[in-house]
């Protein structure tokens, strides 16, 4: 293989390399420090064997005979280096790439400048290149400032590295690479940090995959991930609960009741229990918005309008709890028990009393719709009613079924006596569990075109 022909190998093998490496780093979940750190332990290990291998018996010769070409080589291929691990981490593997195929081209223009001319045609790709650079900066979804800045640090060192290199080619220049990776290792050790506990690292990789805004707008989602993470890792180590209370902090700076945690173990995977109450926020605290019939809330005499002091001694007040609190916290494997402190919607002094409720199997929520279901008659009319208690397909479609055919309703159910003669249908939504099934919308709209 003659020199020219490996010298493009070379090329096509860095091509690659540099061009997957963005690929291979959105998968990291550790800090950035510690990305550049173990990357440059790799790459230093690495370059060494390499002159270890070329220059038997002359390893040491070979690192001083880089000169001081070499030793602009070794700062500007440590600032390239480093500066594109930290640009991922504030801009696309996209925007960073296109800046990075600038580096020739700016190489080319350094050396027309030092007296080795390039051909038109390289001057034709630097336009082109220069032009889908405008059009990936100005376009939508621009990086940060930060991620702009570092990628364009990247191009023109990683430029004049091609520029020494080749005004230099006597002189081999992999010492001097070798050399540019120990002093980013040297760097970035100074601002690793310990490893993130796996918890907190699956959490980080899930909302940024899978939050519904996935730039995580104005919500300063690395700062607080950080935080988390030095809190976790603190001496002394916190407790389950205070690390608990940490995920929740972290999860509560997205401003979502309907994003949180629930710890492992917590909720069986199938037959859930249920203490059988709803609640929900009322006024400056928390009140009964919905009790199950028949449920445990129920016989223990819960009632709408109830206000919730406390659950499981934690105080419901003024301060907004997520979803998970809501209801969650009222669910649980059959026979266990939940601790309610309320006042009763009835009194009029500072009282309260607390209850334990023993959870039981969770109810069919299509059970629940029917054992809801009749018919009220005001001034003169007559209307349908339902209660649903959970926004699944089973409940909408026990809905269905009751509208398309209301003379077999009514005779199987007493209490629907005159469903086929309604004038409208109120479907009461208070205090249902949440949650939204995809197929509930078709299947309504399928009942209704049944209808």
């Amino acid at each position: 293989m003659s020199t020219a022909q490996r010298g493009r190998l070379f090329v096509a093998l860095a091509a690659v390399a540099w061009s997957s490496a963005g690929l291979f780093q959105r998968e990291l979940s550790v800090s950035t420090a510690t990305q550049v750190a173990g990357r440059a332990v790799f790459a230093a290990v690495g370059l060494f064997a390499y002159v270890a291998l070329s220059e038997r018996g002359s390893v040491v010769e070979a690192f001083r005979a880089i000169g001081r070409g070499g030793i602009a080589i070794v700062l500007l291929l440590a600032l390239s280096s480093g500066s594109f691990l930290v640009a991922l981490n504030h801009a696309s593997v996209a925007n960073v790439l296109f800046f990075q195929a600038l580096a020739p081209i700016l190489a080319a223009a350094m050396g027309s400048f030092l007296g080795d001319p390039v051909s038109r045609r390289t001057w034709l790709a630097m336009a082109i290149a220069v032009g889908g650079v405008a059009v990936m900066v100005g376009g939508p979804g621009r990086p940060s400032l930060l991620g702009q800045g570092l990628s364009l640090v990247v191009s023109i060192s990683f430029a004049a590295t091609l520029v020494i290199t080749r005004h230099r080619r006597d002189v081999s220049m992999a010492p001097a690479t070798c050399l540019s990776q120990l002093l980013v290792l040297a760097v970035a050790l100074l601002g690793a940090t310990p490893a993130r506990p796996p918890l907190l690292s699956e959490i980080d990789k899930t909302i940024r995959e899978r939050f519904w805004d996935p730039k995580l707008k104005g919500i300063g989602w690395e700062g607080a991930v950080a935080k988390a993470a030095a809190e976790l890792t603190a001496s002394p180590a916190p407790s389950a609960a205070d690390a608990d209370a940490i995920y929740d902090r972290l999860l509560a700076t997205l401003g979502d009741s309907h994003t949180f945690r629930v710890r492992a173990g917590r909720l069986p995977e199938h037959g859930w229990g249920t203490a059988g109450l709803r609640i929900g926020q009322d006024g400056d605290g928390y009140a009964v918005k919905g009790v199950i019939p028949g449920g445990p809330a129920e016989r223990a005499g819960f009632r709408l309008g109830d206000r919730i002091l406390s659950v499981d001694e934690r105080p419901y007040g003024s301060e907004r709890v997520n979803f998970r609190d809501l209801f969650f916290v009222f669910e649980g494997e059959p026979g266990s028990s939940v601790a309610v402190r309320r006042q009763k919607s009835s009194e009029t002094r500072d009282t309260s009393v607390a209850q334990e409720l023993i959870r039981v199997p969770e109810p069919a929520v299509d059970d629940l719709v029917w054992k809801s279901a009749r018919v009220i008659r005001r001034n003169g009319k007559a209307y349908g009613y339902a209660r649903l208690w959970g926004m699944s397909a089973d409940a909408a479609l026990a809905i269905v079924d009751m509208l398309s055919d209301p003379k077999g309703a009514e005779g199987s159910r007493p209490n629907l006596g005159g469903l086929s003669q309604i004038d409208g249908f109120l479907l009461d939504v208070r205090g249902k569990s949440g949650g939204y099934d995809p197929n509930i919308l078709p299947t309504f709209l399928r009942g209704q075109l049944n209808n």
